[in-house]
């Protein structure tokens, strides 16, 4: 009875492989798309209030990545494959069979046999911030679990770009004693963190004037330790 129960599990083990070979469809996910922003444009009368950009420049490759905020290690069935997917893992969003998912692009599939098999997507019904379902294809064939539980995620986006920095904002910090205050900022390819972050001080008696600022023309046209009003003559030069 015991060999006979072996061989039933083994059969059935060995139809559901057969079952599964062959190629599944495979998700259309987002790749890096160009980002280029010069604002305000040039010769429009603009306004600041404290602590505000007066002028903000990207010229970069953009793609928003995201990562769980607690790890997934889940079991599936009972033949011992499982989804491992860390907090560091990053998915990217796309369209799979015309639904939206976030997927790995790494083998976070596991059979028990083979190892690290196959990705695995995730569902977010209405962007909520949280996924709770699965979908994975070992073969031809994408099936979809429960994870039981909803586990939050958070994105973050990657930048590269030809020219460096990938990224310059001048911010308008305040008027005192015949000084317009400013903190310059530079990013490269971490926007998480500037690599510059430099105060800078112009001295402005009377209004309008006009001054070059780390390259950058402007006129500006009033000022208080509150708001400054200015027109952007020209971008920051390379």
């Amino acid at each position: 009875m015991k060999n006979t129960l072996i061989s039933v599990w083994r059969i059935a083990r060995f139809a559901a492989i057969l079952a599964l070979t062959g190629c599944a469809s495979t998700p259309t996910l987002e790749t890096f798309s160009h980002k280029e922003i010069k604002h305000p444009a040039p010769l429009t009368t603009s306004t600041a209030a404290k602590g505000q950009p007066v002028y903000l420049h990207y010229d970069y490759d953009s793609l928003i990545v995201y990562r769980l905020q607690e790890p997934l290690d889940m079991r599936l069935g009972i033949f011992g494959a499982k989804i491992v997917v860390s907090h560091q893992e990053p998915l990217y969003r796309g369209t799979l069979k015309q639904k939206e998912v976030l997927c790995s692009t790494s083998l976070t599939y596991r059979d028990p046999l083979t190892g690290p098999h196959a990705i695995s997507c995730f569902f977010d019904v209405g962007r909520a911030g949280k996924i709770d379902t699965v979908t994975v294809a070992p073969g031809a064939i994408w099936f979809e679990y429960s994870i039981g539980r909803s586990i939050p995620y958070e994105g973050e986006e990657l930048a590269r770009g030809k020219a460096q920095p990938v990224k310059r904002e001048l911010i308008f910090t305040g008027y005192a004693d015949g000084q317009l205050a400013f903190l310059y900022r530079e990013y490269k390819n971490d926007l998480k963190k500037a690599a510059v972050n430099q105060p800078l001080f112009v001295p402005v008696e009377s209004f309008p004037a006009k001054k070059e600022v780390k390259g950058l023309s402007i006129e500006f046209l009033s000022a208080t330790d509150a708001q400054l009003s200015y027109k952007i003559l020209s971008g920051f030069q390379q």
